[in-house]
């Protein structure tokens, strides 16, 4: 065979399971330099017919394109080998009596005895590895060629299946790769936030005697009214302005007595709030809770919501309060002394008792950035407290402060506070009941 030339049919597994006509080695394969790769009409076909097989398109593509382009250029594969499309219609041969029209194999087994025919070549083989098409061949008297099964490409399922592990990998991957969020409460920077969270408060006041601090002020800043003087002046005129003296200084402790008792009407209800504000404190906790992400990757636009129970009058969280929570008051202005209301300071004392408008008004700036902590609900339905965060890394954490303020402290305890924790990229929100111990100091004791 060395010294001939060979005229070689390729089936249709060869092109579609082995690599590209221009990457064979075919002058190795058949034990010639003078090659004529032939592809008959029924192969194209059947390339055809393999492009709308999801497993064999991409491969059936890249044939043709190949086909085509190397017929365009003139047929050249490669040195000593070159193409041809043998597109002769098919008539009836000396085998027609053993090849059926119906079947693609013996449909090019008779392309490959008509090409021999019509040409008078002896030395026409036909390149496959169909065992079916082997015994045909055989029984046609035409030669068989096989190919190198080392070179065979991987079939296509098993592509696919490696394909669908790789995804499966990668998926796998990614579901690693997603943030677990949890809440945790905690009393201090110290401890680990593990349930149940406990207090121990002491509910005895200090309240102020507001009879006795009354009696002490009023005490201090009583005043004799001041002395008149009724005898009469041998002089009118002296008279006279005596007169008006003394009505002057009536004037004068009239102010300050009236401004004494608007001092001790504004210190009573003082001392009222400073009493309400303490014993608001007392039935107060405070504690932080702490947003961390303990997983893989960060967690977007975070949202966790906690529900309270109708045990509260007020509850804080960050910079937000809602409820009735006490404050602690501000001290009313002591009036003025007795000496300040002379006539000479009386037209000051209005002039300082005027404000312009707004005055009494507190200048409030809205806060920087966007707002992070929303309150809503009523005491006496509980109170719902959403913390928004724009991002939690892996490994981070998120930390905000609450204060609760109990109606009353008894008969509460344990209680449980639920969170419920979402963001855009965590499959599903987490839930979680954290229950709260409150222990009296008194009744430990």
């Amino acid at each position: 065979m060395e010294n001939e030339s060979i005229h070689l049919f390729i089936d249709t597994n060869i092109l579609l399971h082995y690599p590209e006509i221009t990457k064979i080695e075919w002058q190795k394969l058949c034990g010639c330099h003078e090659i004529v790769l032939i592809v008959c009409m029924q192969v194209i076909h059947e390339i055809d017919e393999k492009k709308n097989d999801p497993s064999l398109s991409k491969r059936a593509r890249d044939a043709i394109k190949i086909i085509d382009k190397i017929d365009s250029s003139g047929g050249m594969v490669s040195n000593g080998v070159r193409l041809y499309i043998f597109d002769d219609e098919l008539r009836g041969v000396d085998s027609q009596n053993i090849l059926s029209s119906e079947s693609g194999d013996e449909r090019i087994l008779r392309s490959v005895l008509l090409y021999r025919e019509k040409d008078g070549i002896d030395n026409v083989l036909i390149c496959s590895e169909d065992y079916g098409m082997k015994l045909r061949a055989k029984a046609c008297g035409v030669k068989y060629l096989e190919m190198d099964k080392s070179t065979r490409r991987v079939s296509p399922k098993a592509e696919h299946e490696k394909k669908y592990d790789e995804l499966y990998r990668e998926y796998e991957k990614l579901k690693l790769k997603i943030p677990c969020l949890d809440v945790l409460f905690i009393t201090n920077e110290t401890e680990s936030g593990k349930a149940p969270l406990s207090f121990m408060v002491n509910t005895e006041c200090a309240f102020v005697d507001i009879e006795s601090k009354i009696g002490e002020e009023k005490k201090r800043l009583y005043r004799e009214p001041p002395m008149r003087n009724d005898a009469p002046d041998k002089y009118s005129i002296v008279s006279d302005l005596l007169k008006v003296a003394e009505e002057m200084k009536d004037a004068q402790y009239s102010s300050y007595a009236k401004n004494v008792e608007k001092y001790l009407d504004e210190l009573k209800k003082y001392f009222e709030q400073i009493n309400r504000f303490r014993e608001s404190k007392v039935r107060s906790v405070k504690f932080f809770i702490k947003i961390v992400n303990l997983g893989t990757a960060p967690a977007d636009d975070v949202d966790v919501f906690i529900y309270f129970p109708p045990l509260f009058s007020w509850v804080t969280v960050g910079d937000e309060t809602i409820g009735d929570k006490q404050v602690m008051p501000r001290k009313p202005k002591e009036p003025y002394p007795l000496e300040y209301f002379s006539s000479a300071n009386l037209i000051a004392q209005h002039l300082d008792s005027y404000q312009p408008w707004g005055a009494d008004h507190e200048l409030r700036l809205p806060p920087f950035g966007p707002k992070k902590v929303f309150l809503t609900g009523k005491a006496d339905e509980g109170f719902c407290a959403q913390i928004n965060v724009d991002k939690v890394k892996h490994g981070f954490e998120k930390k905000f402060f609450i204060k609760l303020g109990f109606k009353y402290l008894c008969n509460l305890s344990p209680f449980e506070v639920v969170t419920d924790i979402t963001a855009d990229n965590l499959p599903e929100s987490k839930k979680k009941k954290i229950p709260i111990i409150i222990k009296n100091l008194q009744e430990v004791a």
